[in-house]
């Protein structure tokens, strides 16, 4: 069995023991401090425990727990609920569509939420390939319109996407100034002509601006009218409004730009279309004096419209033969209607 401490010790202490003590009596009295120090150690040891249970115990029932504060509630204001969506919300991009429709009926509402759309799903949108998007000549065939589809867009987008359309806009705008000038121009004419003939702005616009771009000689000139005007009535009226307005607009010569040649040259075009017209309504009364001599009468649907538009198309042949001409006379005058 090992040793005690106090055996340890008292072994220890031999060493120095005095001469009028033995060596029991020194173990003893080691052993009895040893216990009496452990005793008092573990006595302290209790208190600073017990001291220790005491004070936790009246923490906790003394101490309440704070509660954790509120948490603020920031107003979602329009701007943040936007914020990260490329484009505007839904009705106020329908409110700009109708805007723009109003004061550009040539636009559409319906094609420029098109193109917004088209631009707001394109994940690789680079300004060249936005550009290819807005220069669509089947939405957009004018630049003065491509102009005004970026300005939509520009209108109904946040940044970066905005701020991305805003410089191509800038660009296109400063490389095709006289052009977006000249087609504002012509728009305005279209507009005014469409309050006096059939037919929408959009598409007199369009088909003036054809007229404008083409430069045709005069038989093309006059076979494109007569497509979209076939009676005489409204031929007529159609080329005296463009006589009429494009007139008025060519003393704003800033507006017209690089097509200011292009519109004189189509004034003159019309002007002469109309005084073949005039030309052979003069000589209406010999023809029909004429084929009476000659025993038959001109059909009652027979006149200097009708007369122009055959004589345009021959016109308009490179070559033609005498049997050509006559094919042409007999379908304007047919055999049941001479006697």
């Amino acid at each position: 069995m090992s040793a005690s401490m106090g055996d340890k010790l008292a072994s220890f202490a031999t060493g120095y023991i005095p001469p009028d003590m033995d060596t029991e009596n020194v173990k003893k009295m080691v052993t009895s401090t040893l216990a009496t120090e452990a005793k008092q150690d573990n006595d302290a040891r209790s208190l600073v425990d017990q001291l220790k249970d005491t004070r936790n115990a009246s923490f906790v029932a003394n101490t309440k727990p704070k509660p954790l504060p509120k948490r603020p509630v920031a107003k979602v204001s329009k701007t943040a609920a936007t914020e990260g969506k490329k484009t505007l919300p839904p009705e106020e991009i329908n409110k700009k569509a109708k805007e723009f429709d109003k004061s550009n009926p040539e636009l559409g509402g319906d094609s420029l939420k098109g193109l917004l759309k088209e631009i707001e799903n394109d994940e690789d949108l680079t300004a060249e390939s936005l550009l290819a998007k807005v220069l669509d000549l089947d939405k957009f065939p004018k630049k003065s319109q491509a102009s005004d589809a970026l300005k939509f867009l520009f209108e109904t987008t946040n940044p970066p996407l905005r701020d991305q359309i805003g410089l191509v806009k800038t660009k296109f705008d400063g490389d095709n100034q006289k052009e977006i000038e000249a087609g504002r121009a012509t728009t305005g004419i279209a507009r005014n002509i469409a309050k006096e003939v059939e037919g929408s702005a959009k598409h007199i616009d369009n088909v003036l601006t054809n007229m404008i771009a083409e430069e045709p000689d005069a038989p093309t000139l006059y076979e494109k009218i007569a497509r979209e005007y076939p009676t005489e009535q409204a031929f007529n009226k159609f080329t005296e409004s463009i006589l009429k307005h494009v007139n008025s607009s060519l003393n704003k010569v800033e507006d017209l730009g690089p097509s200011l040649l292009a519109t004189c040259s189509l004034v003159q075009t019309v002007q002469s279309l109309r005084g073949v017209i005039k030309e052979f309504g003069k000589g209406m009364s010999v023809m029909k004096l004429t084929c009476e001599k000659a025993g038959f009468k001109l059909p009652s649907t027979l006149n200097e419209f009708i007369m122009g538009t055959e004589f345009m198309k021959v016109a308009n042949m490179r070559n033609y033969s005498p049997l050509q001409i006559t094919k042409i006379a007999s379908d304007m005058v047919p055999p049941s209607s001479m006697k």
